[in-house]
């Protein structure tokens, strides 16, 4: 298993042995895996990972271990929740998914420079921005360590050819269950107070950048640029909050 896991790896379904993911599903429907529905092959795949962890004293990382602590973890919040489910052979324990944390924070931390990997520099028209409180309502053994931080969303309209989002999964295994940032320099920025965009003019502006701008995007710069003399034109974000869904305003 490539630590730390991939998501194809995390979602294959070919981890555990056919012979045995046949005979439970004899057991469980008196059918063959081809011939079972949905529900009986996500109970025979289920089980099938309960057992190769539990022969192999859980020396094989199944999937559904890794995702099953994962989620507890991040939904409740809750060490003793996510241990009882342990205890009964269906996920990892808390120090096994601290760890998993950890290798994923280091892995964005390794492949990020002051912009995540998957933001385009180049080649984006408009870029969305919003920001908000992400505060995980955790349960620590000690009452300490719990998360407070601000999330960022950005939402980009890129060519195809500029998407781009590979984490390179080549971490040596550890067992570190903590991790320490290390924040980057960052110049100061003052503002003094909220100040409009300039906008160019479109003679100024390349023909290709303009052609490559959808109608909704010049029609709303248009009117921001003319017509808001009144400050009756809602800014880009609000302008998506209020047409979202819309197809016949613009």
């Amino acid at each position: 298993m490539p630590w730390p896991p991939t998501a194809e790896y995390l979602e294959s379904s070919i981890v555990t042995p056919s012979s045995l993911t046949n005979f439970l599903s004899q057991v469980i429907s008196g059918k063959s895996p081809a011939c079972a529905t949905e529900r009986t092959s996500r109970l025979c795949n289920s089980i099938a990972e309960d057992i190769c962890s539990a022969a192999t004293w859980g020396k094989w990382s199944m999937p559904k271990h890794l995702l099953l602590g994962m989620s507890l973890h991040h939904l409740t919040g809750s060490v003793h929740v996510l241990s009882i489910v342990n205890r009964y052979g269906h996920c990892h324990s808390y120090d096994k998914v601290l760890e998993l944390d950890t290798a994923l924070a280091v892995e964005v931390q390794r492949t990020n420079s002051v912009l995540p990997s998957n933001i385009s520099h180049t080649g984006n028209i408009v870029s969305h921005l919003c920001w908000d409180n992400f505060d995980i309502n955790e349960e620590t053994p000690t009452g300490a360590g719990t998360t407070h931080t601000t999330h960022g969303i950005i939402i980009q309209e890129v060519a195809s050819t500029e998407l781009s989002l590979s984490l390179s999964s080549s971490q040596q295994r550890t067992r570190e269950r903590s991790f320490n940032y290390k924040s980057l320099p960052r110049k100061p920025c003052y503002s003094a107070r909220r100040v409009e965009p300039v906008l160019s003019s479109v003679e100024e502006q390349s023909s290709v950048h303009v052609v490559a701008q959808s109608h909704r995007q010049l029609l709303w710069t248009l009117c921001r640029g003319l017509f808001n003399t009144a400050c009756t034109v809602p800014d880009w974000n609000g302008s998506i909050s209020k047409t979202t869904g819309d197809t016949g305003d613009w």
